[in-house]
């Protein structure tokens, strides 16, 4: 929806509004299968805000995305906002951690107190998983635009529960795959355009059938 308002070929159309619906159907029946997990009013009352914070992110995140094509448009490569981004990342996590005992939180640990597995972990999140990540979807985002990238965030949900299923041994049911199958499709609704896909077909046959 902010990109409708920011790029004139990110339009809305009910192509689209299906497909986010869709897919967003998925994220809504995955995240059901852990409403029935909490055992009090106050523990579901917390769920409810955690999920609720959650698309608040997915808000930001938007946000995030549009801005980022806007910054790239004929002036910035994508590695450069991946960067910039990181770097603003890691200034602010940084103030924010070593401010936090000032408001009573925890101190950061030292890190003289780390393991190498945990400083392996850091940095194996922090270039692969993030930079390396973000290198890719910057990428994107100037290739497909905004709206498109964004819909990754709806296999996120996808990837976790199964990565769960697979090394944690967390329970697969009729809803993961019903909710997985939901996400998938509205992705490829929004993203593959049918009409022009047979339109295409039809175009190649009709040339081939000249040809003979």
């Amino acid at each position: 929806m902010i990109a409708h308002f920011l790029f004139a070929d990110e339009r809305i159309t009910w192509r689209k509004v299906i497909g986010l619906l869709i897919g967003f159907l998925g994220v809504v029946v995955l995240a059901s299968r852990s409403s029935g997990q909490t055992n009090t009013e106050t523990h579901a009352t917390l769920h409810l805000f955690g999920q609720l914070a959650i698309v608040a992110s997915s808000l930001c995140y938007a946000i995030g995305g549009a801005y980022s094509r806007k910054a790239m448009q004929n002036r910035l490569e994508p590695i450069v906002v991946a960067a910039g981004s990181m770097t603003a990342a890691a200034l602010t996590t940084g103030l924010i951690a070593y401010g936090a005992p000032t408001l009573g939180g925890a101190a950061p640990v030292s890190l003289s107190q780390l393991t190498p597995n945990v400083l392996g972990a850091i940095l194996a999140l922090g270039l692969v998983n993030t930079f390396g990540a973000y290198l890719i979807f910057y990428s994107l985002v100037a290739a497909l635009g905004a709206a498109r990238t964004s819909m990754i965030t709806y296999i996120i949900p996808v990837v976790g529960l199964v990565l769960g299923a697979l090394f944690l041994g967390e329970r697969v049911d009729f809803r993961l795959l019903i909710g997985a199958l939901l996400i998938v499709g509205g992705i490829a609704i929004v993203n593959l355009n049918l009409t022009a896909f047979f339109k295409g077909l039809t175009a190649r046959a009709a040339a081939k059938e000249q040809i003979v």
